[in-house]
């Protein structure tokens, strides 16, 4: 194990930073951390906590704000320095070997400040950029890759904001205008129309930005929560990395029932046929329609053992895997789940589409062209 020479680590946000010189498999851990997306320092040590247990690792205190630019002048001062700036704000990493720090990857368990032989893996977001300094100085140099990543988390949070606020004016508009197409077809159109409130992306398109993240991070976490014995520490509800955070397959799936459950929740109050151009009943009909998303979302699930849609999506928002309540698990008849309930976390998968698998527009597939490969296998199979 390489603990020494140390490495120097510099973290920043928009406020302040961190200076500290660190074993390199805690510099490793400190880049794994990322995968739970700081976006301040104050989101850094329990971000750590997903790859450094037991003893809380002593971070030094930070000191006042610096330009990354000004943060890496004097760390290249030295031709043989080696060193990792992360500039949280940006998502760039700058390093004088990005080749030894990739964006998946496995690192060792630090368990009390001592590495381990044991093996945990992470997995960073597609738009982390790890570089060399001189790539990182012309992205703080430009203006416009600035101005991006300072908007990103507003961005996130609006997107989310319409996918869940402005589906119910525009399912009521649609039938209020005469469309009488099926649910399954109302609900399909909405998933693929490009919308200007989501910079003429489709809903679709924003669901699936960082599914695939999302979807490997919290296999990771499993892996790690058994590797560990310990479960992962949970993304605060006030950060920022929950508030944007991208939709994993839990979510998806919960958006997907919610969609056409208000759809048909329409249909069985108003009709399909009930077109209207008064604007007091279009109204009364959104009101009547967000209500009863509220209630929909709030109430238990027979389907899904009772659990709760808004639950279980927030949980996996806070990077936590479901899994599946022991005490339903003993209960259970079948011998594999009693035995199950007492060799810990039983981790709840979902991989089947709740709409069923014969339409690209509810699978869980980003591309049609994947999709469409996934078909071909299946018919192999039979």
């Amino acid at each position: 194990m390489d603990w020494w020479p140390p490495l120097t680590c510099v973290l920043a946000d928009d406020r302040q930073y961190w200076q500290d010189d660190l074993p390199r498999p805690v510099a490793q851990a400190a880049l794994a951390s990322l995968s739970a997306d700081p976006e301040q320092l104050d989101d850094f040590p329990p971000a750590a906590r997903r790859y450094l247990i037991g003893q809380t690792w002593p971070w030094p205190a930070p000191a006042g704000y610096s330009e990354p630019t000004e943060l890496l002048e004097p760390l290249t001062a030295d031709p043989d320095s080696d060193f990792l700036l992360i500039h949280l704000p940006t998502r760039v990493i700058a390093t004088t070997h990005p080749d030894r720090f990739p964006l998946c990857s496995t690192i060792p368990l630090i368990r009390d400040h001592v590495p381990t032989s044991q093996s945990l893996l992470y997995v960073l977001r597609s738009d982390w950029q790890i570089v060399l300094p001189e790539k990182a100085l012309a992205l703080w140099a430009d203006p416009d890759f600035r101005q991006s990543a300072a908007g990103r988390i507003d961005r996130a949070v609006e997107s989310r904001r319409v996918l869940y606020d402005e589906v119910i004016p525009w399912i009521i508009a649609q039938r209020a205008a005469g469309r009488s197409c099926s649910s399954r077809q109302l609900h399909g159109q909405w998933l693929v129309t490009p919308r200007l409130d989501l910079e003429q992306r489709s809903p679709r398109e924003v669901l699936f930005e960082h599914f695939s993240f999302i979807d490997r991070d919290l296999d990771y976490q499993q892996h790690n929560w058994v590797v560990t014995r310990t479960r992962p520490p949970a993304l605060a509800d006030h950060s920022a990395a929950f508030r944007a955070a991208p939709f994993g397959r839990v979510e998806l799936t919960m958006y997907h029932l919610l969609v056409r459950h208000l759809i048909d929740a329409h249909d069985r109050s108003f009709s399909r046929a009930a077109a209207t151009s008064d604007q007091r009943e279009i109204t009364r009909r959104i009101e009547r329609l967000r209500r009863e998303k509220e209630r929909w979302w709030t109430a238990p699930l027979a389907e899904y053992e009772g659990d709760v849609p808004r639950e279980m999506a927030e949980c996996e928002r806070r990077r936590i895997p479901w899994t599946m309540d022991p005490e339903k698990m003993a209960n259970c008849e079948c011998p594999i789940c009693r035995a199950l309930a007492d060799q810990g976390p039983t981790f709840v998968i979902f991989d089947c589409p709740p709409l069923g698998d014969d339409d690209f527009v509810f699978s869980y597939y980003r591309t049609k062209q994947e999709w469409e490969e996934s078909r071909v296998g299946c018919s192999d199979d039979r």
